[in-house]
């Protein structure tokens, strides 16, 4: 499997040595480049190979959204990830809207975070539990268009989606339903393909309304 190449863009040089020092540690990831700024951001994707940013939004120059919204355009194989402070959903939904594929807060645990880099490396969407909290009430304030599927999810399905409505990492799903986690990632995946969702704030949606929690 190849080598997942990550940028770190924050305004605090201290975060971004903490989050290095995190994924020198994990297997298949490697930090390619740092920035403190926007500007900075750019001029790196100018000219080393990344795969997954992870972007603060508040920094000096062009910010998190900004910048975001030129590396969908110009990067499209640069998946971004919001790394932020910020929990208030006017954030969230302008990150998204920018391009961002994962929104996570920066209280994030090391396992959470390799997670997060993984999955959106595969294709995949990855919000912090909070950050899903916050989106799925604003679903439900304003409706979502089209409906569910009505597709039975198997015991274990269930059982899996009860652990992700509770907040649950992919580790300690693993470890409460003695699974590996590359078979828990393999059943959120398949539990998405299964009900037509998009992501963990839909399916969390679809666990309320079916009374799965």
């Amino acid at each position: 499997m190849a080598t997942i190449k990550v940028l770190i863009a924050d305004d605090h040089q201290l975060f971004i040595d903490g989050i290095d020092s995190l994924l020198k540690e994990a297997d298949g990831i490697e930090v390619v480049a740092k920035a403190l700024n926007g500007d900075e951001v750019l001029e790196k994707l100018s000219s080393i190979e990344v795969d997954v940013a992870l972007m603060d939004i508040s920094m000096p120059g062009k910010d998190g959204i900004e910048t975001t919204e030129f590396i969908t355009q110009t990067y499209p194989n640069v998946k971004v990830i919001a790394l932020s402070m910020h929990n208030q959903v006017p954030f969230i939904v302008k990150m998204l809207k920018a391009g961002a594929k994962g929104y996570m807060l920066k209280h994030i645990n090391k396992a959470d975070l390799i997670d997060s880099i993984e999955l959106v490396h595969g294709g995949g969407i990855y919000y912090s539990p909070e950050v899903a909290v916050h989106l799925v009430t604003k679903l439900f304030k304003e409706g979502v268009s089209g409906v569910f599927p009505t597709d039975e999810l198997s015991p274990r399905e269930i059982e899996i989606v009860k652990l992700i409505v509770k907040g649950e990492a992919n580790k300690n799903i693993a470890d409460q339903l003695f699974i590996s986690e590359a078979t828990v990632k393999t059943h959120r995946q398949r539990i998405l393909h299964k009900l037509n969702l998009k992501n963990t704030s839909e399916l969390i949606k679809y666990a309320y309304q079916k009374n799965i929690f």
